[in-house]
Protein backbone atom coordinates (compact mmCIF):
# COMPACT_ATOMS: atom_id res chain seq x y z
CA UNK A 1 0.00 0.00 0.00
CA UNK A 2 1.17 3.44 -0.88
CA UNK A 3 1.83 5.73 1.86
CA UNK A 4 1.62 9.41 1.79
CA UNK A 5 3.69 12.03 4.13
CA UNK A 6 2.63 15.02 5.57
CA UNK A 7 3.92 17.61 7.16
CA UNK A 8 0.72 18.07 10.69
CA UNK A 9 0.35 20.70 13.01
CA UNK A 10 -1.08 18.73 16.01
CA UNK A 11 -3.34 21.04 18.49
CA UNK A 12 -2.97 19.57 21.97
CA UNK A 13 -5.67 19.29 24.88
CA UNK A 14 -8.42 20.58 22.67
CA UNK A 15 -12.11 19.96 24.47
CA UNK A 16 -14.75 18.63 21.96
CA UNK A 17 -16.61 15.61 21.59
CA UNK A 18 -14.57 12.91 19.96
CA UNK A 19 -14.44 11.32 16.06
CA UNK A 20 -13.48 8.41 16.73
CA UNK A 21 -11.33 6.65 19.88
CA UNK A 22 -8.12 7.39 18.17
CA UNK A 23 -8.98 7.71 14.34
CA UNK A 24 -9.29 9.52 11.50
CA UNK A 25 -12.26 10.57 9.57
CA UNK A 26 -13.22 7.72 6.98
CA UNK A 27 -12.33 10.92 4.08
CA UNK A 28 -8.68 11.15 4.84
CA UNK A 29 -6.98 9.41 1.91
CA UNK A 30 -9.49 11.65 0.05
CA UNK A 31 -9.39 14.92 1.50
CA UNK A 32 -5.11 14.55 1.79
CA UNK A 33 -4.90 14.18 -1.65
CA UNK A 34 -6.35 17.91 -2.51
CA UNK A 35 -3.18 19.51 0.06
CA UNK A 36 -0.32 21.23 -1.68
CA UNK A 37 3.04 20.35 -0.76
CA UNK A 38 3.69 23.15 1.36
CA UNK A 39 0.19 22.85 3.33
CA UNK A 40 -0.83 20.98 6.24
CA UNK A 41 -3.49 18.68 8.01
CA UNK A 42 -4.11 20.20 11.91
CA UNK A 43 -5.19 18.01 14.27
CA UNK A 44 -7.09 18.93 17.83
CA UNK A 45 -7.19 16.52 20.92
CA UNK A 46 -9.12 16.43 23.80
CA UNK A 47 -7.28 16.44 27.34
CA UNK A 48 -6.37 13.63 29.46
CA UNK A 49 -7.08 11.10 27.27
CA UNK A 50 -6.23 12.61 23.94
CA UNK A 51 -8.64 11.60 21.22
CA UNK A 52 -9.08 13.43 18.08
CA UNK A 53 -11.69 15.37 18.42
CA UNK A 54 -10.92 18.22 14.81
CA UNK A 55 -9.24 17.09 12.09
CA UNK A 56 -8.24 20.17 9.52
CA UNK A 57 -7.43 19.64 5.89
CA UNK A 58 -5.61 22.87 4.25
CA UNK A 59 -6.49 22.28 0.79
CA UNK A 60 -6.06 23.86 -2.96
CA UNK A 61 -8.40 26.82 -3.10
CA UNK A 62 -10.48 24.49 -5.90
CA UNK A 63 -11.18 21.85 -3.13
CA UNK A 64 -13.44 24.24 -1.46
CA UNK A 65 -17.22 25.08 -3.48
CA UNK A 66 -16.78 27.82 -5.54
CA UNK A 67 -20.51 29.30 -3.60
CA UNK A 68 -18.17 29.03 -0.25
CA UNK A 69 -15.24 31.14 -2.14
CA UNK A 70 -17.51 33.57 -3.20
CA UNK A 71 -19.24 34.05 0.02
CA UNK A 72 -16.43 34.64 1.68
CA UNK A 73 -14.97 37.28 -0.46
CA UNK A 74 -18.20 39.14 -0.32
CA UNK A 75 -18.30 39.11 3.38
CA UNK A 76 -14.53 39.98 4.28
CA UNK A 77 -12.90 41.35 0.96
CA UNK A 78 -9.50 41.09 -0.15
CA UNK A 79 -7.95 38.11 -1.51
CA UNK A 80 -8.35 34.56 -0.26
CA UNK A 81 -5.48 33.41 1.75
CA UNK A 82 -6.17 30.12 2.67
CA UNK A 83 -8.99 27.50 2.86
CA UNK A 84 -10.27 24.41 4.78
CA UNK A 85 -12.37 21.28 5.07
CA UNK A 86 -12.84 20.26 8.32
CA UNK A 87 -14.17 17.78 10.67
CA UNK A 88 -15.99 18.15 13.49
CA UNK A 89 -17.24 14.88 15.02
CA UNK A 90 -19.64 13.91 12.11
CA UNK A 91 -19.98 17.42 10.70
CA UNK A 92 -18.28 19.16 8.24
CA UNK A 93 -17.45 22.66 7.74
CA UNK A 94 -15.19 24.56 5.09
CA UNK A 95 -13.03 27.78 6.19
CA UNK A 96 -11.68 30.44 4.03
CA UNK A 97 -9.30 32.67 5.31
CA UNK A 98 -8.68 36.38 3.27
CA UNK A 99 -6.16 38.93 3.72
CA UNK A 100 -7.63 42.68 3.34
CA UNK A 101 -5.64 45.83 4.39
CA UNK A 102 -3.13 43.68 6.14
CA UNK A 103 -5.42 41.95 8.58
CA UNK A 104 -6.42 38.04 8.63
CA UNK A 105 -9.97 37.42 8.82
CA UNK A 106 -11.62 33.83 8.44
CA UNK A 107 -14.78 32.52 8.30
CA UNK A 108 -16.34 28.80 8.65
CA UNK A 109 -19.15 27.95 6.93
CA UNK A 110 -21.33 24.72 7.93
CA UNK A 111 -21.62 22.50 4.72
CA UNK A 112 -24.91 23.93 3.56
CA UNK A 113 -22.59 27.27 3.12
CA UNK A 114 -24.19 29.00 6.29
CA UNK A 115 -21.72 31.62 8.23
CA UNK A 116 -20.76 29.44 11.44
CA UNK A 117 -17.99 30.96 12.85
CA UNK A 118 -15.62 33.57 12.71
CA UNK A 119 -12.07 34.73 13.17
CA UNK A 120 -10.57 38.30 13.05
CA UNK A 121 -7.31 39.38 13.71
CA UNK A 122 -7.33 42.32 16.18
CA UNK A 123 -4.78 44.59 17.40
CA UNK A 124 -3.64 43.85 21.08
CA UNK A 125 -4.65 47.46 21.67
CA UNK A 126 -8.18 46.68 21.38
CA UNK A 127 -8.54 43.64 23.71
CA UNK A 128 -9.73 44.30 27.01
CA UNK A 129 -7.10 44.54 29.71
CA UNK A 130 -8.69 41.77 32.01
CA UNK A 131 -8.36 39.74 28.80
CA UNK A 132 -4.80 40.53 27.27
CA UNK A 133 -3.71 39.75 31.01
CA UNK A 134 -4.75 36.15 31.23
CA UNK A 135 -2.96 35.50 28.04
CA UNK A 136 -0.08 37.10 29.09
CA UNK A 137 0.40 35.21 32.50
CA UNK A 138 -0.79 32.26 30.30
CA UNK A 139 2.13 31.20 29.82
CA UNK A 140 5.10 33.33 31.73
CA UNK A 141 7.64 35.14 29.66
CA UNK A 142 6.16 34.18 26.60
CA UNK A 143 5.18 37.06 23.50
CA UNK A 144 1.70 37.45 22.51
CA UNK A 145 2.00 37.20 18.72
CA UNK A 146 -1.34 37.35 17.21
CA UNK A 147 -4.88 38.27 18.85
CA UNK A 148 -8.38 37.12 17.46
CA UNK A 149 -11.89 37.58 18.47
CA UNK A 150 -13.83 34.35 18.15
CA UNK A 151 -18.05 35.10 16.77
CA UNK A 152 -20.42 33.23 16.05
CA UNK A 153 -22.08 33.09 12.65
CA UNK A 154 -24.07 36.51 13.75
CA UNK A 155 -20.46 37.83 14.64
CA UNK A 156 -21.37 37.93 18.56
CA UNK A 157 -18.25 37.43 20.31
CA UNK A 158 -17.28 34.34 21.91
CA UNK A 159 -14.49 34.50 23.04
CA UNK A 160 -10.31 35.23 22.46
CA UNK A 161 -7.48 33.40 21.33
CA UNK A 162 -3.83 33.95 21.05
CA UNK A 163 -0.88 32.85 19.81
CA UNK A 164 2.29 33.14 21.79
CA UNK A 165 5.25 32.45 21.42
CA UNK A 166 8.66 31.57 24.04
CA UNK A 167 12.35 30.52 22.99
CA UNK A 168 11.42 28.02 19.96
CA UNK A 169 7.82 26.66 21.12
CA UNK A 170 4.13 27.83 19.96
CA UNK A 171 1.14 28.11 22.39
CA UNK A 172 -2.42 28.75 21.74
CA UNK A 173 -4.48 30.31 24.48
CA UNK A 174 -8.36 30.37 24.94
CA UNK A 175 -9.53 33.64 27.12
CA UNK A 176 -13.49 34.36 28.01
CA UNK A 177 -14.89 37.85 27.61
CA UNK A 178 -14.58 37.70 31.63
CA UNK A 179 -10.72 37.46 31.41
CA UNK A 180 -10.33 33.75 32.24
CA UNK A 181 -8.21 31.53 30.42
CA UNK A 182 -10.26 28.77 29.40
CA UNK A 183 -7.81 26.54 27.63
CA UNK A 184 -4.35 26.27 27.26
CA UNK A 185 -3.00 24.16 24.38
CA UNK A 186 0.88 23.45 22.87
CA UNK A 187 1.49 23.64 19.19
CA UNK A 188 3.55 21.11 17.70
CA UNK A 189 4.59 19.86 14.23
CA UNK A 190 4.41 16.37 13.32
CA UNK A 191 4.48 14.05 10.26
CA UNK A 192 1.40 11.80 9.49
CA UNK A 193 1.67 9.23 6.86
CA UNK A 194 -1.65 8.79 5.61
CA UNK A 195 -2.05 4.96 3.80
CA UNK A 196 -3.50 5.47 -0.23
CA UNK A 197 -5.20 2.69 -1.97
CA UNK A 198 -3.37 1.61 -5.39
Amino acid sequence: MMKAVLTAIGLMCVVAGCIAPSGFPPQTAVETEKIPAKKRIEISLTPGDFRITEVEFHVDESAVPEEVRQMALELIGGRIEDCEIEYHGSEIFYEVTCIKDGREEEVMFTSDFKPHRWEVGVPKSSVPGKVMNAAELAVPGADVAKCEEIRDGDKNLLEYHFKLSKADKKYKAVVSLAGELLFLYRETVGEIEVPLEF
